[in-house]
């Protein structure tokens, strides 16, 4: 993008083989931008088209998805520790508010997407795939343009006394209507017990169950909310009467990353918050659950280790590998460590 790569490498020093690599490994890594770009500021409904294209052309199958949310709003909120019994309920003041100028933030995103896209062009111009390059750019700014449906809508009886803000509002109106419009997507509502009203939400048979907007709940722990504490363990006494699924991240990094700090300490101090160890007091009660990622990031497998013991004890309890995305680290998991552990 700089048109500086690759830096400090003269090319009449290059043999025809290293430019040829070089020339291949800045075409994947350009294909990444643009594939984490469209992703981002495309719709859901759109992510949703792309992978589904994606899975035909690689499998030749059809496919749907379970959309989790991901509740940030209280990320710089106390804790809720292990020991916390409960939740203090504060009034939110301080606030700024201000008017949106909806038509001018759209046309000023769509002049700023193409200057960005424009740019890329200029630069690659002389590429041997910059036919493949432009055409693919192109579309990316159609499907950043196309999605243009969505307004803050005022809060309906749906959700009741749930703490609605602007964030919060907006991944649930965009989840609900892809369910609305019979796409295969089974959501999970986003849930963090410092959110006043979400025992009331998950409560709710017509906002969270099988037939209605959203299948069941994803929870966050590092996010700064221990499984033990009592706030979590009254959720999960709702989800466990109600028979309702739930999906836990169950890694040691992703948002925010293992070696983020606020102190300069170089741990992000709520890493362990997602230990599959803490749930086995509501495993026992009979809760279903998924442990996102099989707890992925960790070097010496110990989460993982746990939650397949969890899997063969409780027949309420998942996983999934969401999170291997490397050829390596699937080899890894499957035969280095699962393996042995598994002994097969």
């Amino acid at each position: 993008m700089t048109g500086r790569y690759p830096e400090e490498v003269k090319p009449s020093f290059r043999t025809l083989e290293e430019k040829e690599r070089s020339d291949s490994d800045f075409r994947k890594k350009l294909f990444r931008i643009l594939e984490l770009f469209t992703s981002t500021v495309r719709s859901e409904k759109g992510n949703l088209g792309y992978l589904q294209k994606k899975i035909r052309e690689a499998w030749g199958i059809n496919a749907g998805a379970i959309p989790l949310m991901m509740d940030i709003y209280y990320f710089f909120a106390p804790p809720v520790t292990e020991s916390t019994f409960a939740i203090p309920v504060k009034r939110y003041t301080g606030f700024r508010t201000f008017s949106l100028d909806e038509e001018k933030f759209e046309e000023e995103f769509r002049n700023e997407t193409g200057r960005f896209v424009e740019k890329l062009k200029e630069r690659h111009s002389t590429s041997a795939d910059f036919d493949e390059i432009e055409k693919d750019l192109d579309k990316c700014i159609e499907d950043c343009n196309e999605d243009r449906g969505y307004k803050v809508k005022i809060r309906s009886d749906l959700y009741g006394k749930l703490k609605i803000t602007s964030g919060f509002l907006f991944h649930l109106e965009r989840l609900k209507n892809l369910v609305l419009e019979g796409e295969p997507v089974y959501p999970f509502l986003a849930v963090d017990p410092r959110r006043p009203g979400i025992k009331d939400a998950i409560s709710n048979e017509d906002l969270v169950n099988k037939n209605v907007p959203f299948y069941g709940i994803r929870l966050y722990p590092r996010l700064g909310y221990h499984p033990a504490s009592k706030p979590v363990q009254d959720i999960f006494e709702i989800c466990i009467e109600r028979d309702l699924p739930v999906t836990t991240h169950c890694g040691m990094s992703g948002f925010p990353s293992a070696s983020f700090s606020l102190d300069g300490s170089g741990v992000w101090k709520y890493n362990d918050y997602g230990n599959p160890v803490h749930f086995e007091p509501a495993l026992k009660k009979g809760l279903r659950i998924d442990f996102a990622h099989l707890g992925s990031c960790d070097p010496d497998f110990k989460w993982a280790k746990t939650i397949v013991d969890y899997m063969k004890k409780y027949k309420n309890v998942y996983s999934d590998l969401s999170c291997y995305t490397g050829r390596e680290e699937i080899e890894n998991m499957r035969y280095r460590n699962v393996r042995e552990y598994l002994k097969i």
